[in-house]
């Protein structure tokens, strides 16, 4: 059975997560999967790059999870990089996965206004990108 999964990236502020939440719910048969939320699930109070391995280990799994319910993920990322995005691509590669990576942009003003918004909201927990 042929899978989707919905990889999300830009850097932060540019509106990954609103885009993945309007998805979610726009798109029947599809979870989202947030790496701040995992992180957070993980224990992780302040992002450490050491911990990304872990992190995103656990998206795989959960990935895993979805897929064998039957369901398709979207992927809310902190910066989808183009390494991390193969790792994912490799991952996956036995699941039949149809893949769209949809990068989110804005300018550099809006990105700070946003941010600074979800400090204030937030903490600042997980504000910075990762790889």
């Amino acid at each position: 059975m042929e899978r989707a999964l919905i990889l999300l990236s830009g850097l932060p502020g540019t509106g990954k997560s609103t885009v993945a939440e309007k998805l979610e719910h726009s798109l029947e048969g599809y979870k989202l999967i947030s790496l701040r939320q995992v992180r957070r699930d993980l224990g992780h109070n302040r992002y450490h790059p050491e911990r990304n391995e872990e992190a995103f280990g656990e998206i795989i799994l959960c990935i895993g999870i979805f897929f064998n319910e039957g369901k398709n993920v979207i992927l809310d990322n902190a910066n989808l990089a183009r390494g991390r995005r193969y790792w994912f691509y490799e991952s996956t590669q036995n699941e039949n996965v149809n893949y769209l990576v949809l990068e989110c942009t804005c300018s550099g003003g809006v990105a700070k206004r946003r941010m600074s918004h979800r400090k204030e909201v937030d903490d600042g927990l997980f504000t910075e990108s990762s790889d």
